[in-house]
């Protein structure tokens, strides 16, 4: 792809995330929440382009539970919007200060303590301008904002399962949220596949590996089917199996890319066969829990990977 049409790529993930609790723990009220939503999506609107968060795919919303620490040194429960967008790289070069800016902006008129961003991996906790109720220890304020970037970025993985419809944003998952170094067109081809596997692919698609970190693939394969069947993901993954070997993860979406399943796949020298491969599933998608997901994706973040790592 020429360079001046790669910069143009949508390719950039930011986050902005809008509480419901002001600092002293009393709600936000309704009109004034609802003022800095619009005005978040108003900016995102500038900034990256589309037109409103309902009728743009730019502009994503997810309603997410997050646990924060408190001044008082408990743990508060707050449910957080969160809103994102891709942009590309111009547009991150154009409107990375800004981005914060306002964010902090947000935090003074939201009478939050800080307000937090996320601009691909990383994670910006603006801090108010306005006086503070009491003053802080700045040890324990740092602690506090260690624990807060620890917390938004389950809140960040859970938002990015529950909006998860496309392979773009299954490609975001791994990239800003684990850690991993995300593949461009990087298929691997079904020549000698057995007869009949092929068709279980969806028309015009390959297996592609979408990330890869210290050995650890991330490969995703699309299904010809509405449903997630486990007999074609077994005949599917064994295939892999024998290409690609088994440290690593297949992610399987329907054709509609509305249901997912991560799957791991549990081998050993007497497990040679289809019929006794152990996949273990975690399923995201329409009606589905997330928090096992979350749980044991947060445990393949780059990071935390060891040498034999599995994803189960």
């Amino acid at each position: 792809m020429p360079k001046n049409i790669e910069s143009q790529v949508k390719n950039n993930s930011v986050e902005i995330y809008l509480p419901t609790s002001d600092r002293s723990g009393g709600a936000i009220p309704g009109a004034v929440r609802s003022n800095a939503f619009k005005e978040i999506c108003k900016k995102f609107t500038e900034w990256f382009g589309g037109a409103t968060a309902h009728e743009n795919p730019v502009l994503n919303v997810q309603q997410v539970t997050g646990l924060w620490g408190s001044d008082s040194g408990g743990i508060a429960k707050e449910p957080v919007t969160v809103i994102q967008s891709f942009a590309n790289d111009q547009e991150i070069e154009d409107h990375f200060d800004e981005i914060k800016e306002f964010v902090a902006q947000l935090a003074n008129e939201l009478d939050q303590e800080s307000m937090a961003c996320r601009i691909n991996r990383d994670f910006h906790i603006l801090r108010s301008t306005a006086p503070k109720i009491r003053g802080k220890n700045s040890k324990q304020s740092a602690k506090k904002e260690d624990q807060t970037k620890s917390n938004l970025h389950l809140i960040s993985l859970q938002a990015s399962l529950q909006r998860l419809s496309s392979k773009k944003e299954l490609k975001d998952l791994f990239f800003s949220k684990l850690g991993y170094e995300v593949e461009t067109q990087s298929f691997l081809t079904t020549n000698g596949w057995p007869k009949g596997l092929e068709g279980l692919l969806a028309p015009g698609t390959l297996p592609e590996i979408i990330a890869e970190q210290n050995g650890f693939r991330v490969i995703h394969v699309q299904l010809n089917d509405q449903q997630l069947r486990k007999s074609a993901e077994r005949r599917i993954v064994q295939q892999l199996l024998k290409a690609e070997g088994s440290r690593g993860l297949v992610v399987v979406s329907t054709l509609d890319d509305k249901s997912w399943d991560f799957i791991n796949v549990k081998t050993s020298a007497q497990q040679k066969t289809s019929q006794n491969l152990v996949l273990r599933r975690l399923r995201v998608g329409e009606g589905r829990g997330i928090r096992t997901a979350i749980e044991q994706l947060d445990k393949i973040r780059w990071d935390k990977i060891p040498p034999e790592a599995t994803a189960a």
